[in-house]
C-alpha cells in the first residue's frame, strides 16, 4: 500500500492518483488521506468499510496499526503489528513498526530485537535504522547512534528524525 509514514514531496494529490493507478481501493486511499491529515477516527472508519468485505487484507490491517500508532495507542498498535508479523514474517516494515511499539512501551530489548529482525530482512529499512539510532541515543550510546543515523541519512537524506537523532547523539 503506502511504503511508510512519510509524506511524499510530490504532494498528496499525486500520491492519490498514483494509488488509483496501482489499483488501491478508494476506501484505503480515503483512509490514508484522513490518517495523514490526523483525522484518525475517520481514517479508521474508512479502513473498516473496506475490511468488512475483505477480512484478511494485509495492507488494511497494517494501516490500522499505523492509525493506532498515530493515535499513540501503542498497545493496540502492538497487537496489530504482532498479527502482521505472523501473517507475513518476511515483512521488514511490520517488524520495524512492532519494534517501535515495544520501544514506546519501554520494552527496549524487545524493541531492539524487532528492529534487528527488520534489518535482517531489509538492511536498508530506514524506519528500523532511525528507531535503532533513537534507541542508542536513549541508552546514551552516542557512537552507535551516530553510526546508525549516518547510514539512515545516506539512504534517506530528507528524513528529519535521523538528523535529529544524530544531533542528540553528538551532544552526549
Amino acid at each position: 500500500l503506502f511504503e511508510d509514514n512519510h509524506t511524499s514531496p510530490r504532494g498528496q494529490m499525486n500520491e492519490e492518483e498514483e494509488a488509483k493507478k496501482l489499483g488501491i481501493p478508494q476506501e484505503l486511499i480515503n483512509a490514508e488521506h484522513f490518517r495523514r491529515t490526523t483525522q484518525l477516527d475517520e481514517a479508521l472508519r474508512w479502513v473498516n468499510v473496506y475490511l468488512n468485505d475483505h477480512f484478511e487484507h494485509y495492507e488494511s490491517i497494517m494501516m490500522i496499526g499505523h492509525i493506532m500508532g498515530d493515535a499513540r495507542r501503542f498497545g493496540f498498535a502492538q497487537a496489530i503489528f504482532k498479527l502482521c508479523t505472523l501473517m507475513r514474517p518476511e515483512d521488514s516494515l511490520a517488524w520495524a513498526n512492532l519494534g517501535l511499539c515495544y520501544q514506546e512501551g519501554q520494552d527496549v530489548e524487545k524493541g531492539r530485537e524487532c528492529f534487528m529482525k527488520a534489518l535482517t530482512l531489509n538492511p536498508n529499512n530506514t524506519i528500523a535504522l532511525n528507531n535503532i539510532s533513537q534507541l542508542y541515543v536513549n541508552l546514551a550510546e552516542p557512537d552507535k547512534a551516530i553510526y546508525v543515523a549516518d547510514k539512515c541519512i545516506r539512504l534517506e537524506p530528507e528524513l528529519p528524525d535521523a538528523h535529529y537523532n544524530r544531533s542528540l547523539a553528538m551532544l552526549q
